[in-house]
């Protein structure tokens, strides 16, 4: 069989699924050397001391907090004090969030217990705030802090007064559950596998791929994300023909996360278990499609290990494609997989 390459397509498409769960935020804090943030540090200190003496006026707190935030203000007591007492003045509801976003990035998970004390108090109280908007912002900003006492009773709270949505509950347990007790994972992810979240899913389908889990899951807690995964399989548009980049992306972290959690040495870490689904004939071929020309497919090739073993969903996939002849996504698609297997050496 001849595989056609098709070195700028395949080169264009790569990008399109050079995914991950790093934020960019994230990506530019890594690459700040430690003078560049002392850099940031001072100028943002510098911002929030013209705030403080500025007369706060509301057309440009916001602005003005978003500026202190986005360099990260230093974390010292005086900062700490001066925004507590800020958020116990001011009567704007704008300035109000700004000021507890500032709060919850005074918090250091190996920092003072006093300090951190405080702050998870005042993020509570402010969590039931009669204003929905500054309970959302104070709810958030406590439940990224991670896996804290009272998680659970904030997050319900706001469930049950709508500050947050159904999907926005299970996403945010979906969120801390790799970084709570053993012994309350297994509670957590039993929740998240009864509700059938798809954003959930997807959430925890991330945490998986990136190692979140591994180190640390037990029996249980692997068997409960295992159920959630398979009752929350992305799907593509009914129509045929369509190629949703979204969708594939989703599809992959999907599989790729199911296959780590059915991993074992006898399936070659999940690669066997992964071909298996993909040479189901009741496997959409844009499925295959998906998976294939992912991040993922270069490990699931050299575990395979064998050219041979991916014809026949080859040819599935690129008849599919063929007989779409419109859809240039699903063509770059089968020129990156038909590229990744001509480099097999077998």
């Amino acid at each position: 069989m001849k595989f056609n390459i098709i070195p700028v397509v395949v080169l264009l498409f790569g990008v399109v699924f050079s995914y991950g769960p790093a934020t960019l935020k994230a990506q530019l804090a890594g690459a700040l050397s430690p003078v560049d943030q002392a850099s940031r540090s001072a100028k943002a200190q510098a911002v929030f001391n013209q705030y403080k003496i500025s007369g706060r006026r509301a057309s440009v707190a916001e602005e003005q907090l978003i500026l202190v935030s986005s360099f990260k203000l230093p974390r010292t007591d005086s900062n700490l004090t001066d925004i507590r007492n800020l958020l116990a003045a001011t009567g704007d509801v704008e300035e109000k969030k700004g000021l507890i976003r500032l709060l919850a990035e005074q918090y250091e998970r190996t920092g003072s217990t006093y300090r951190n004390g405080l702050i998870i108090h005042d993020l509570k109280l402010l969590a039931n705030s009669a204003d929905k908007s500054v309970a959302r912002t104070a709810t958030f900003s406590f439940t990224r802090l991670g896996f804290l006492p009272g998680i659970e009773e904030v997050l319900r709270n706001a469930l049950n007064t709508s500050v947050i949505s159904t999907d926005e509950y299970y996403g945010e347990i979906a969120h801390v559950v790799a970084f709570a007790p053993s012994n309350d994972q297994g509670r957590l992810v039993h929740e998240l596998r009864q509700s059938k979240n798809v954003y959930a899913s997807e959430i925890i389908a991330m945490g998986v791929n990136s190692a979140l889990f591994s180190a640390n899951w037990t029996n249980e807690v692997r068997g409960e994300i295992g159920l959630l995964l398979e009752s929350t399989e992305p799907t593509f548009p009914e129509a045929k023909g369509r190629y949703d980049l979204a969708v594939a992306v989703q599809y992959s972290n999907w599989l790729n996360a199911l296959a780590v959690v059915r991993s074992s040495v006898l399936n070659k870490e999940g690669a066997e278990f992964i071909l298996n689904k993909l040479n189901d004939s009741r496997t959409d071929a844009r499925k295959a499609m998906a998976i294939l020309s992912s991040e993922y497919a270069p490990r699931i090739f050299q575990l395979i290990g064998e050219r041979a073993r991916f014809l026949v969903v080859y040819e599935r996939i690129s008849t599919y494609a063929r007989q779409h002849p419109q859809n240039h996504d699903m063509a770059a698609s089968v020129g990156l997989i038909s590229a990744r297997l001509a480099q097999m050496v077998r």
